[in-house]
């Protein structure tokens, strides 16, 4: 009997295209994810960011960087008004629908905690 030598693949970070790795890898963070709802819903970083409670400036600086990361522009901006782009459209049911199952999440994950007696308060936990 003749043993059939065996290829395997071997893959590094030096072999990857960085450009598709870095498209495997954006930071979708809720707190970016809210920052671009609530633009899209105001369609006026001014107003979003007084919603906020931000500096227009450092909102306007996380939308670029959600764009950015992602790769594509979500927001059409001009001196006079704020619009999404077909790629925002498509993206805020996207985001809408996240935020609604991490905020899910967190009130299921508090829930059992107050069940199971612990506390649900981050830092806060009951003595031995």
């Amino acid at each position: 009997m003749t043993e059939t030598p065996v290829r395997r693949a071997s893959y590094s970070l030096e072999t990857v295209d960085r450009s598709s790795y870095s498209r495997l890898t954006v930071d979708l963070s809720p707190r970016k994810l809210r920052y671009f709802v609530a633009v899209a819903d105001e369609l006026h970083f001014g107003r979003a960011a007084s919603k906020l409670y931000i500096a227009q400036q450092s909102l306007s600086a996380q939308i670029r960087e959600l764009e950015d990361e992602v790769g594509c522009q979500r927001l059409h901006r001009t001196t006079r008004k704020v619009e999404l782009t077909a790629a925002g459209e498509v993206f805020l049911p996207a985001a809408r629908k996240s935020l609604a199952v991490a905020d899910q999440g967190v009130e299921d994950a508090r829930r059992v905690a107050l069940k199971a007696g612990a506390s649900a308060t981050p830092g806060l936990h009951r003595p031995l």
